[in-house]
């Protein structure tokens, strides 16, 4: 645990692209408090670097992108995107209330999110923005397939 802005900070998501290049969001839900705490070399030392995310709950380094899931000042659900490991960063906002905490990628352009409350998103991941975005709701939730499927095996 470390102390950010006067409040424990607790480890939040943690990813990992390959033996080398590990990456951990961590928060306490203070404005500018989240960071991201990225090693290059395997975990034996670790680079601290805050977020420019309201509240941070997931990471997914994958693709050679890094991918901060949360939420902005305003509540609703956010991704920001990096393709330098941090240095810079772009911001993916939604219209959807609430924070997301992972992401799936499927195949070459899909992706999916999860969040708060039974929240899940999907992206067609073919442009910068969040375009294709759509809600998944409970009367579509027949198609997904999931496999393997342990209520089922």
């Amino acid at each position: 645990t470390k102390s950010v802005a006067g409040s424990p900070a607790v480890i939040r998501g943690i990813s990992i692209l390959s033996v080398d290049t590990i990456a951990a969001v961590a928060g306490n839900g203070n404005e500018g408090a989240d960071f991201l705490l990225l090693s290059t070399d395997g975990g034996n030392s670790w680079q601290n670097k805050i977020l420019p995310i309201f509240d941070v709950w997931g990471v997914k380094l994958a693709r050679s992108s890094l991918y901060v899931l949360g939420k902005d000042k305003g509540g609703f659900a956010q991704v920001i995107v990096s393709n330098d490991l941090g240095i810079s960063w772009y911001g993916l906002n939604t219209t959807y209330p609430g924070f997301l905490t992972d992401m799936i990628i499927a195949g070459d352009t899909t992706a999916y999110f999860i969040g708060e409350g039974g929240l899940l998103l999907k992206w067609e991941m073919n442009q910068r923005g969040l375009t294709g975005l759509e809600k998944i709701d409970e009367s579509q939730s027949s198609k997904l397939t999931i496999v393997p499927n342990p209520a089922m095996e």
